[in-house]
């Protein structure tokens, strides 16, 4: 037997179209020596009956059922769409995190590419002389990089002549 997904905001407007709630059931119907019956405790209404002289049968199990169900079936809705509503959200909020994952691990490949091609920059001898053009002060493979802020005010150009002597060296 397959299941058939139900249409749940149909559901609920089926629940609120129904005689006000809450319903109780009772035995005791005037209308009837069976006497089970279910009625709005809201409107003071019979919903439905038992009645002689015809083939219905309301069991006290029965109309328990149709009473509790008046206002727990659009409690159990409203809570399923607000569950469907949740697993949404957080299914985007999933995928939002792959998505970031994916930026941050390909942000880390650059970053270490950046790593690399600034070792094979400063590694290469022609940097050095590139730095000298710029100051009197001696600047060689042993000085570390962060003296050379001091000697040039900015590592950019710095970088920027170091990257196009490596390039006119290739």
């Amino acid at each position: 037997m397959s299941e058939t997904k139900r249409d749940l905001h149909s559901d609920l407007a089926i629940c609120n179209a129904a005689t006000p709630g809450p319903w109780a059931a009772e035995k005791g119907y005037e209308q009837s020596e069976r006497g089970n019956y279910v009625y709005s405790q809201a409107e003071g209404s019979v919903v439905c009956a038992e009645q002689d002289g015809t083939d219905c049968v309301l069991t006290d199990a029965d109309a328990r059922f149709i009473a509790e169900a008046r206002t727990g079936w659009p409690h159990a809705i409203e809570r399923a769409l607000a569950a469907e509503k949740e697993v949404a959200r957080l299914t985007g909020l999933v995928g939002s995190l792959r998505v970031n994952d994916r930026d941050k691990t390909r942000k880390i490949a650059e970053v270490e590419a950046d790593v690399e091609r600034l070792r094979l920059i400063f590694g290469h001898p022609l940097v050095y002389e590139a730095l000298a053009h710029y100051t009197d002060e001696h600047i060689d493979s042993d000085t570390h990089p962060d003296d050379w802020e001091t000697v040039f005010g900015a590592r950019v150009e710095a970088f920027k002549l170091a990257k196009e002597a490596t390039t006119d060296d290739h």
